[in-house]
């Protein structure tokens, strides 16, 4: 079961959210759309809605789930999202740290996090390096 499948506004407003910071830098990639494209899908998005939510992706808010684990994929899918055309910017680095932090997580782990993207942004981020900077924090 996925994290949000029991929510299908939180689904729309995650995808508004990472076509938000998709446009930050210069625009989208086509590598981008079709993360986003793969996120939308996986949460149950069709396609024409999809292309809705990318018209209109500034009217939706930034909805706070309650759930910590619903709070912290939706951060996984925006540092993924920064890394996926292998150019971690540091305007998209500024977007995460802010929408981390209306999440509710550490500024020191967003931090982290975005740092290791930084870091492998070219080649895969190996699941061990991420699982050790979240155990900091989440003892």
């Amino acid at each position: 079961m996925h994290p949000f499948e029991s929510d299908f506004e939180l689904s729309k407003n995650l995808v508004a959210l990472l076509f938000k910071l998709s446009k930050e830098d210069n625009g989208m990639a086509k590598i981008e759309r079709s993360y986003i494209d793969y996120v939308a899908n996986q949460l149950g998005i069709e396609n024409v809605q999809v292309q809705e939510i990318e018209q209109n992706f500034e009217s939706f808010g930034m909805e706070i789930p309650e759930n910590e684990m619903q709070r912290m994929t939706i951060l996984y899918y925006l540092l993924f999202l920064i890394k996926i055309d292998s150019d971690v910017s540091e305007k998209e680095i500024k977007m995460v740290k802010e929408f981390g932090f209306k999440l509710g997580f550490r500024a020191r782990l967003v931090d982290e996090l975005t740092s290791l993207m930084k870091e492998y942004e070219d080649k895969e981020v190996p699941q061990e390096a991420m699982l050790e900077k979240i155990k900091k924090y989440h003892n």
